[in-house]
């Protein structure tokens, strides 16, 4: 009598076509999402964004300057009343201010990228949900499918936050 293979860890799906889709290892915890900084309201952090590029107050964000350390981006978030969610990982700050003549390369750090994809692969994962998608549900026109015009610069803030917070890996 043949002995039976060990019994693996790996609990493999098998698709309708007949090829593996996936395998997970049971009771294995689920990856996450590297932990990245956030915003509470992304409209209010794209027209702080607009402040510092433009040097123009935006409703609720007076002028201020470019922070030029993390004590004081969370000093000026502080001040117009922006909650926000700082990883203690992150420990600087970096700003870019480019011109139009310049392309800028955001290149990820090699284990954001793989954190993602490992997260990503795991059939249990959602793609996170980003703010600007629910506000672009909000501020659409269903008829022409485009921002109505009296939510554009509001749109155009968050969109300009949303890039700005963006730290895809």
């Amino acid at each position: 009598m043949a002995k039976a293979p060990p019994k693996s860890k790996l609990g493999t799906e098998v698709s309708a076509k007949g090829k593996t889709a996936m395998t997970v290892a049971k009771n294995e915890p689920m990856p996450h999402m590297p932990e990245k900084f956030s915003v509470g309201n992304i409209l209010l952090w794209g027209k702080l964004v607009k402040m510092w590029s433009t040097g123009k107050a935006y409703d609720e964000v007076p002028v201020m300057p470019q922070p030029r350390s993390l004590a004081e981006l969370k000093r000026q978030m502080d001040k117009v009343e922006l909650e926000y969610k700082m990883p203690e990982h992150i420990t600087g700050l970096v700003v870019v201010n480019y011109t139009r003549e310049a392309l800028v390369l955001r290149v990820p750090e090699k284990s954001l990228v793989e954190d993602a994809e490992k997260f990503l692969k795991d059939k249990r994962s959602d793609y996170p949900e980003l703010e600007i998608y629910k506000l672009f549900e909000q501020y659409e026109d269903p008829a022409t499918g485009k921002i109505k015009k009296e939510h554009k610069l509001d749109f155009h803030a968050a969109r300009l936050g949303d890039y700005t917070l963006a730290h895809c890996g």
